[in-house]
């Protein structure tokens, strides 16, 4: 069973001790897990100390390690530099793919990410949102030229979270769960990139040139979906809620849910490797379309 490891403090010490990572403060032991089951490990704070084989083990192991600032936004994460054989044949083709081609990939992520969030509309009882989306989801042009992506949104999360709720990036409430689990997302985004040998910074929209992770935000897009549905039930069980450990174990939990891709049922952190993989073969000429994850028929 993958682990996802969060640790929101100060003063904290990240070591390792018999091929385990081994989390200590204050001279106390707090976590001690092996290397070879972590999916990810999120840090939220400062003054947190790592030695040199924690950080080494982590590239090793292919385990995204991701620094988090108060709004539970990404500062920055590690990654192995390399993690396949055919790197840097992958990363040419990355590089040497056609703007008429990103545009194409860019139209089906978008497609992608409306129509899994008409899906959760539908699965939520807003039916006639849902509709609303599934006919903008035809609309979407090469590139998303016409921006539709914000149009959407501007149904989508009034109906998932209520007419006064704005995304935003907030330290609290719904917009934190968001941002936390999104975090979430990312990781197990990079971490497939990466497997796969790709470059996280050779982006197809994103194209902010101090971002290294890119294409991670690129390719996150139709995840989003899952981590919104998570954070909706949990929105309903309270009129007000923060990100409590239990609340973040919810939200961690998410990496296992299944879900659909190529007609199968997988947990998501497989999907993603699936869906990243067949990102590749398309802007490759290896396959005619990109598989994405999908809300099972539930």
């Amino acid at each position: 069973m993958w682990r996802l490891i969060d640790i929101a403090g100060d003063g904290y010490y990240f070591h390792v001790k018999n091929k385990n990572i081994c989390i200590e403060k204050d001279g106390k032991k707090i976590e001690s897990v092996a290397f070879a089951d972590i999916n990810s490990i999120i840090v939220h704070g400062k003054q947190n100390s790592y030695s040199e084989e924690f950080l080494a083990c982590c590239a090793s192991y292919s385990i995204p390690f991701t620094i988090c600032d108060e709004k539970h936004m990404p500062l920055g994460m590690l990654l192995p530099w390399y993690q396949h054989t055919e790197s840097s044949i992958r990363q040419e083709k990355q590089i040497n793919a056609k703007l008429p081609k990103k545009k194409q990939v860019w139209q089906k992520i978008i497609k992608a990410k409306v129509l899994n969030q008409a899906k959760l509309l539908q699965l939520t009882d807003n039916y006639e949102e849902s509709k609303v989306l599934e006919v903008m989801s035809s609309h979407i042009l090469s590139g998303d030229s016409t921006n539709i992506e914000a149009q959407a949104a501007r149904t989508y999360f009034p109906a998932l979270f209520g007419t006064s709720f704005i995304r935003q990036d907030e330290e609290e409430g719904i917009n934190a769960l968001l941002n936390y689990g999104y975090t979430i997302a990312r990781s197990m985004v990079a971490r497939a990139v990466v497997g796969t040998g790709l470059c996280p910074s050779i982006s197809i929209f994103h194209s902010n040139r101090v971002n290294p992770f890119a294409l991670c935000d690129d390719l996150v897009e139709p995840i989003r979906p899952f981590i919104d549905k998570t954070v909706q039930e949990l929105s309903k069980e309270k009129e007000y809620i923060c990100l409590s450990p239990e609340v973040k174990k919810q939200l961690i939990s998410i990496i296992t849910c299944p879900v659909r891709i190529f007609n199968m049922d997988y947990e998501l952190t497989k999907a993603i490797e699936i869906y990243v993989y067949s990102y590749y073969r398309f802007i490759s000429g290896e396959r005619s379309d990109i598989e994405y994850p999908k809300f099972r028929g539930e």
